[in-house]
C-alpha cells in the first residue's frame, strides 16, 4: 500500500513538528504517484496547504541526476525545508549526499526519509528512517500466484495488499523537543 507508506512517512515528520516538507517523487510509475497521494493526504489532515512547488517530480531517465540537482538548487535558493520525503532510499541517499556536500547536516538542519529499506540505509552518516516493505511475503505471494497459473493454465487477477512499516532511525530530528 504505497499510498499508506507515503502517508506514514509524511505524518511521522508532521508529528515531530515539521511544517515545511518537500517531496521527491517519481512521476512515471504507480508507486511514485501513490506515495505522493499519501504525502498529500497527511498534509491535508494536518491542515497544511498543498504547494506544488514543494514537490520535485523526476522520471526514470533523469533519476540519477535531477534529485541531487534539485537538492542543490533548493539550498542555493534558500528554500531548505524542515523535512524531505523521498520516493525511495536511493533517491534519499542521493539527496543526503548532495546536501552534506553543501554543508547541510542531517538531521540537524533537515530531516530526510526514504522508502524501501533496501539495506544500505544503515551505512550513512545518519542512518535512514524509511518504510520497510514485506519483501519476503510479497515474493512468496507472487510465487503462489505463478504456481496457480501454471497448474490451472489460467490467469487470475488478484489484488493482494501489503502494509508498509515505518522504520525509525537517525535521519529525522524531533522539532518538538
Amino acid at each position: 500500500d504505497d499510498a499508506q507508506g507515503g502517508y506514514l512517512v509524511t505524518k511521522y515528520l508532521l508529528d515531530l513538528g515539521h511544517k515545511k516538507i518537500k517531496g521527491f517523487f517519481k512521476a512515471d510509475d504507480m508507486q511514485g504517484l501513490k506515495r505522493h497521494k499519501g504525502y498529500v493526504k497527511a498534509l491535508q489532515e494536518a491542515g497544511i496547504s498543498y504547494d506544488p512547488d514543494d514537490v520535485i517530480w523526476f522520471h526514470t531517465e533523469d533519476r540519477k541526476i535531477k534529485p541531487a540537482l534539485m537538492a542543490k538548487e533548493m539550498v542555493q535558493n534558500g528554500q531548505l525545508p524542515d523535512g524531505i520525503v523521498c520516493y525511495n532510499d536511493q533517491i534519499a541517499v542521493q539527496v543526503m549526499e548532495e546536501l552534506e556536500k553543501l554543508g547541510i547536516r542531517i538531521p540537524e538542519d533537515v530531516s530526510v526519509i526514504g522508502y524501501d529499506d533496501v539495506g544500505f540505509s544503515d551505512i550513512l552518516h545518519a542512518p535512514l528512517t524509511n518504510i520497510k516493505q514485506p519483501v519476503y511475503q510479497m515474493g512468496r505471494e507472487t510465487v503462489k500466484q505463478m504456481i496457480f497459473m501454471i497448474k490451472e493454465k489460467e490467469y487470475r487477477r488478484q489484488k493482494v495488499e501489503f502494509y508498509p512499516e515505518l522504520i525509525v532511525r537517525e535521519s529525522v530530528k524531533d522539532l518538538n523537543s
